[in-house]
């Protein structure tokens, strides 16, 4: 989990400000780039490549620079394209990949990406600020809808270059019924998200175009969903293929892997696969104390599946060391 942040027009203090509030979200490195009129910064959480992976990327033409949040699951395989059209790498961090995917692909790279990430790069030959979010907004990524342009990864963020954080009363009646709120709308008027699987460039005056990359496909109609459909068994076999290696490339890290466990079966059938691949993970729950505490069965689970656990209780004490973590 890395911040990311940047806008038109940003002065060196706003920055920095934004940077700080995003600290949290990636407290192992900082790293800035600036081509007037833009601006961009984050704070990085190293998962790859530790000591060399710091942002942004350049490209070795110098023509692209790059920030992301997320991760490239399938950078290696599309690192060979790049490396076979005569791109260089100097580290083996998957985001590296951007800046020489976005010369060689444009923004045809967004569809070849198996991954989840927000990310923005600045082209030095169109001039243009280029922003993207992933097919499922896994990652979050929150732009301005008025003056001066600005993103960042979390909206206080926002609110530390400037942006006024008036609320807009339709879109909390909305949540107070529905308890959602449907992209991109957000609970303040002046700010929005970048919707999932949707990429935009925005122009050094200011102008934003917004488009989609990708489209769910369509759902089958009943004969055709008929004609797909196989025995149980195989149907099954397919479902754990899937998730086998849906887990298992994502499970590139240099650092130590956890999982949280609630007992649930989402969460305790990861938790197997990332055992059963060989990970050596260490799992952990959080207990309140209450009836619908999960800790017992979690430990439980963890226990048969030979688990490192760890099962701290959270007091209402606890409440009071929020504003310092």
């Amino acid at each position: 989990m890395c911040g990311i942040a940047g806008g038109i027009h940003l002065n060196k203090d706003q920055l920095a400000l934004m940077l700080d509030c995003l600290r949290h979200r990636g407290p192992d490195g900082r790293g800035e780039f600036e081509s007037a009129p833009f601006s961009i910064g984050m704070t990085r959480l190293a998962i790859l490549d530790r000591e060399h992976g710091g942002q942004p990327f350049i490209s070795s033409c110098k023509r692209v620079s790059a920030i992301c949040n997320g991760e490239i699951y399938n950078w290696r395989e599309l690192r060979h394209e790049l490396e076979a059209s005569g791109h260089h790498f100097r580290t083996q961090c998957d985001c590296e990949i951007i800046p020489a995917a976005w010369i060689e692909w444009g923004e045809g790279m967004l569809e070849k990406f198996n991954g989840m990430f927000a990310l923005a790069l600045h082209d030095q030959k169109s001039g243009m600020l280029i922003l993207a979010r992933d097919r499922c907004g896994q990652k979050p990524l929150y732009i301005t809808k008025s003056g001066p342009f600005r993103f960042a990864s979390e909206i206080k963020a926002l609110e530390q270059a400037g942006v006024d954080l008036a609320p807009d009363p339709q879109h909390l009646a909305q949540w107070l019924s529905l308890r959602y709120v449907e992209e991109p709308a957000t609970f303040f008027r002046d700010i929005e998200t970048l919707p999932a699987a949707h990429w935009m460039t925005v122009k050094p005056n200011g102008e934003k175009h917004l488009q989609r990359y990708w489209q769910p496909p369509p759902m089958p109609g009943k004969r055709e969903l008929k004609l797909k459909t196989n025995s149980l068994n195989s149907c099954v076999d397919q479902l754990d293929q899937l998730t086998r290696s849906s887990v298992e490339i994502a499970l590139q890290s240099d650092v130590p892997v956890a999982a949280y466990l609630s007992a649930g079966v989402d969460s305790s059938l990861l938790a197997y696969y990332i055992k059963d691949l060989g990970a050596d993970v260490t799992t952990a729950s959080i207990g309140f104390g209450a009836g619908s505490d999960e800790i017992a069965d979690a430990s439980e689970f963890a226990r048969s599946m030979g688990l490192s656990h760890h099962s701290p209780q959270l007091t209402p004490d606890a409440l009071a060391a929020l504003p310092r973590v």
